[in-house]
């Protein structure tokens, strides 16, 4: 028993253990997931309506979104943004890992009687195939993704942006990190909850690495008959840093922004986006 705590508890090495894949695609999980991108007063895995509208009509402005352009969504989820790019004329594409967002986006898209080609499926290993306008990474993906997985993401956004096209993403930044605090907690529930549809434990560790600036969601959750554990890495970023590592790919970072709805940047905001070309 101690050595399996000791085990729980434990602070890994940056990227040892990646598999945040089990929060979309656990049965029980990636329903609470989905869930939580429905509600429009919750912010966990989308971003609440309010603010998605507003970010949609700043990204339709960024392009000048018409019935010729050509929209690809990586990391969909259920289609809150790629449905109302359809609904504005554009042809979008959209992918991501997650089972349940997927046939929920697909449903609402015929429902709407959109024609929006979505792809359950992982981004960083799919062929995009075809040629884009915008791609987009909304909510901060970019940030879940392993240093060798944004390198092979943006060699691929790159070969499928047309030669003007915009590639537009946010990312949590240095002040996000800075505002995490570590912390060691255990949970028991009788009767279900988010993490387990039955009486389990979860215990929750969240970790910071100071030198890459990185914060590890680390939950194990033991029920009955079962134990797994989930880790979910995500990478902060100084602006001056995401901007290199753009350059370093082959992309321009032609603005910034505090959030993915255009807000003026400010040193201090939790989240920067970015709007970049692919250099020529």
């Amino acid at each position: 028993m101690f050595k399996e705590l000791t085990e729980i508890f434990e602070k890994p090495q940056p990227y040892m253990h990646a598999n945040s894949t089990e929060l979309w695609n656990n049965p029980h999980i990636s329903t609470q997931m989905l869930g939580f991108h429905l509600d429009p007063n919750n912010d966990a895995a989308s971003r609440k309506k309010k603010f998605l509208d507003k970010s949609i009509d700043w990204i339709s402005g960024k392009i000048n979104l018409n019935p010729k352009s050509t929209i690809l969504d990586l990391g969909c989820g259920p289609g809150l943004y790629a449905n109302e790019y359809a609904k504005r004329g554009a042809k979008v594409a959209g992918i991501d890992v997650s089972t349940n967002s997927i046939a929920y986006a697909n449903k609402k898209a015929k429902e709407d009687k959109l024609d929006i080609e979505y792809i359950n499926d992982n981004y960083v290993t799919r062929d995009f195939r075809k040629k884009y306008d915008l791609i987009t990474i909304i909510h901060c993906d970019y940030c879940v993704l392993n240093p060798d997985e944004r390198r092979v993401l943006l060699e691929k956004i790159a070969k499928a942006l047309e030669e003007d096209g915009l590639f537009i993403f946010d990312v949590h930044s240095d002040d996000h990190f800075e505002n995490v605090r570590e912390k060691r907690s255990c949970h028991y529930s009788d009767s279900g909850g988010f993490w387990s549809p039955e009486a389990h434990f979860v215990f929750e560790n969240i970790f910071k690495y100071s030198d890459e600036r990185i914060i590890l969601e680390k939950h194990t959750v033991i029920e009955s008959m079962k134990k797994f554990t989930i880790h979910n890495y995500i990478k902060c970023f100084e602006i001056d840093e995401i901007k290199k590592e753009l350059a370093d790919n082959g992309f321009h970072a032609m603005e910034d922004y505090s959030d993915i709805s255009g807000t003026a940047y400010k040193r201090h905001a939790k989240d920067i986006a970015l709007v970049a070309k692919r250099m020529k």
